[in-house]
């Protein structure tokens, strides 16, 4: 019987169990499955989307299966879901460890099917279960993604008590007092956090977040750094990359950007950290150059159409720049710095009317952009007098 409502992600690099899998969906009715090999792929896909149920194998692409739960369960953009983690080998960690992210067990491959099957029910009640440490979990991260600040720091501290201090409800709190612009209390919580014996990278990447919230950017390169000395892997240096340039401070990341290509390693955002520190540098033939490779990966995003455009107006190509903004607004007309980035090239052409309909339009999608609302005032009274 299908008690799943959703699809269900497998994750997993292993041909055969990937076929065990989907054959025991399959007897329970499911047909809405996604199968990935890579970890980071599938971590973006389930930030987009998430599923109902996920999967994986210790076996994946990029990152191991054990910290691809981890990483799910921590994330402060992921919702609480159910998971399930297989493999060939033994289990990674103790069964209590295990069961403090939520997983009922580990299941060992080859599985028999009704064993499968009944290790996805048994899961998928656990969360359904109001009460249980999972539900709570549920309701505490839901609190945190729909930024209920106080409810997710109520709910997160509660956890804490339940679950002995747990690391999962420091991070959980540490994220929501963050968000809650609570600074020292974060601070307080992360101290916890590099106390605990559970050897993860989630202790460095709050140093990280915390230090980027301050604004204290020599912490946050030391963090950084031994984190990738530790474990200098693609998912590592994807996720201190993405940090950085998400927090508005690409030229943090530039070094390990570059140590991770130098490395082999090939992901859109360390083309794109690139680009960006390249036209801040004002070095704009050189953006443009990582905007190209990072196109090659992946075709053009509308963050790179964006840069760009950036580009080409720097140096006095504002028709190839209107060209690349527009391109970008019509991959995402939400984007509320590319409306600005339009309307300063038409005001430096002098065609102040199109630069103040832009401006209107990225005000309505971004009230507090504060440069806008400057642009537009001035622009209004230029065209007034």
């Amino acid at each position: 019987m299908n008690d799943i409502k959703g699809s269900v992600l497998v994750v997993s690099a292993d041909a055969a169990n990937q076929k065990a899998v989907i054959k025991a969906l399959t007897s329970l009715e499911i047909v809405d499955i996604k199968v990935m090999d890579c970890g980071l792929e599938a971590m973006e896909m389930v930030k987009a989307t998430p599923p109902a149920l996920v999967i994986c194998d210790v076996n994946m692409k990029q990152i191991h299966g054990w910290v691809f739960v981890k990483e799910l369960k921590l994330n402060d953009k992921i919702p609480n879901l159910p998971i399930i983690l297989m493999g060939r080998d033994e289990a990674p960690d103790t069964e209590d460890k295990l069961k403090s992210y939520g997983l009922v067990r580990y299941a060992k491959m080859p599985i028999k099917p009704n064993s499968l099957d009944f290790l996805i029910h048994s899961t998928v009640t656990l969360f359904k279960t109001s009460g249980t440490i999972e539900s709570k979990f549920t309701e505490a991260k839901d609190s945190l993604i729909k930024q209920k600040n106080d409810e997710a720091i109520e709910l997160f501290s509660e956890l804490k008590g339940l679950t002995e201090n747990s690391l999962r409800s420091n991070v959980g709190l540490a994220q929501a007092f963050l968000q809650d612009n609570q600074t020292e209390k974060a601070e307080e919580v992360v101290e916890e956090i590099a106390k605990s014996d559970e050897i993860t990278p989630q202790k460095l990447f709050m140093q990280v977040r915390l230090g980027l919230k301050k604004g204290d950017h020599p912490v946050v390169e030391k963090a950084m750094k031994n984190l990738l000395e530790a474990t200098p892997t693609e998912f590592y240096y994807s996720r201190c990359v993405k940090l950085c340039v998400d927090h508005g401070v690409p030229a943090l990341a530039k070094p390990f950007a570059q140590d991770a290509l130098d490395k082999g390693f090939e992901q859109i955002e360390f083309y794109n950290c690139l680009a960006r520190c390249y036209v801040s540098d004002q070095k704009y033939e050189a953006a443009l150059d990582y905007v190209e490779k990072a196109a090659k990966l992946s075709g053009m995003t509308p963050e790179m159409y964006n840069i760009k455009g950036v580009c080409f107006r720097k140096v006095g190509s504002h028709s190839d720049a209107i060209s690349c903004y527009e391109e970008a607004l019509r991959l995402d007309p939400t984007d509320a710095k590319v409306y600005f980035n339009l309307a300063i090239c038409h005001v430096e052409l002098k065609q102040l009317d199109l630069a103040l309909q832009h401006l209107e339009s990225c005000l309505e999608i971004s009230p507090g952009f504060q440069r806008a609302r400057e642009k537009r005032d001035e622009i209004k009274g230029k065209l007034a007098s």
